[in-house]
């Protein structure tokens, strides 16, 4: 069922909304008029990504790099010529494709926040997340491969900022997820000091948020989420409340940080209000 809603919504024959976007093919009125509603949120908008995009992903990094790529065996003319060309006709750079549309005035007015979920990999479309962001926050299972790949990521994200492709982006901080009921699982612990370790060994600007922010394995987050965004599809018994309220507590966080005023009145207020 799962399957068949997904091709529902993917146009035949053509690239899906979201690999539009970051190949710069959609102008920003179009992107807000298609965004999909919520039913069970009245102001969330979503932009689904398909199997798509990482075909798009990858036709954009080989375009970027021979459009970049220097030919040294040109003549010096020829290497004038390419630069003033290069400045008069302005040669897009992929990696701001995304930012071009959403510093648009049409999706700033339509929109207060926009929500970018990325891969933990640097995609040519998670790049482009990084330059349009204007804060990062960094999921992890907290598990020896997964501690050493955000290690990595960190590193990476940290040369792109001071190089600056992304210097306006900010971090909030590292949370766990899936974490075990069990607080004295070792191998959490282990990746736990790892990454702490690793990023204050490199002087990383950031770190793991406090461990009550840390969302746990749930069967709930798992089931519901064929049904949607799982925080609003799933029920109201006391363990999916918990889940509710760890995940609301740490959505209130990241709003302090970016500076959002919280919710008036909060989404997990009225939803017990409801029961």
């Amino acid at each position: 069922m799962a399957l068949r809603l997904l091709q529902n919504w993917v146009p035949k024959g053509q690239d899906s909304l979201a690999s539009r976007v970051v190949s710069g093919d959609i102008e920003p009125s179009i992107l807000v008029g298609s965004a999909k509603e919520v039913p069970q949120e009245a102001k969330l908008k979503v932009i689904p990504a398909y199997y798509d995009l990482t075909q798009a992903d990858n036709r954009l990094i080989v375009e970027w790099l021979l459009q970049t790529r220097p030919r040294w065996s040109r003549s010096i003319r020829q290497i004038f010529i390419d630069l003033l060309v290069g400045k008069l006709l302005k040669l897009k750079d992929v990696r701001y494709n995304l930012a071009s549309v959403l510093q648009t005035n049409s999706v700033r007015k339509a929109f207060d926040v926009v929500i970018l979920d990325c891969p933990p990999r640097l995609t040519t479309s998670a790049v482009q997340a990084l330059c349009a962001g204007s804060h990062l926050l960094i999921p992890t299972i907290l598990d020896q491969p997964s501690a050493e790949a955000v290690v990595s990521f960190c590193e990476e994200v940290e040369r792109l900022r001071t190089n600056h492709i992304c210097p306006a982006l900010n971090y909030v901080g590292i949370v766990g997820v899936r974490v075990s009921a069990n607080v004295d699982r070792r191998a959490e612990r282990d990746a736990k000091t790892m990454i702490r370790d690793a990023l204050r060994k490199r002087s990383f600007p950031s770190g793991l948020m406090d461990e009550s922010r840390f969302v746990r394995s749930s069967t709930a987050l798992l089931n519901d989420s064929d049904e949607g965004i799982a925080y609003l599809v799933m029920g109201n018994n006391m363990h999916q409340r918990e889940i509710k309220d760890v995940i609301g507590n740490l959505a209130d966080d990241v709003a302090n940080q970016i500076g959002l005023p919280r919710p008036q009145p909060h989404l997990r207020e009225v939803l017990r209000a409801a029961e």
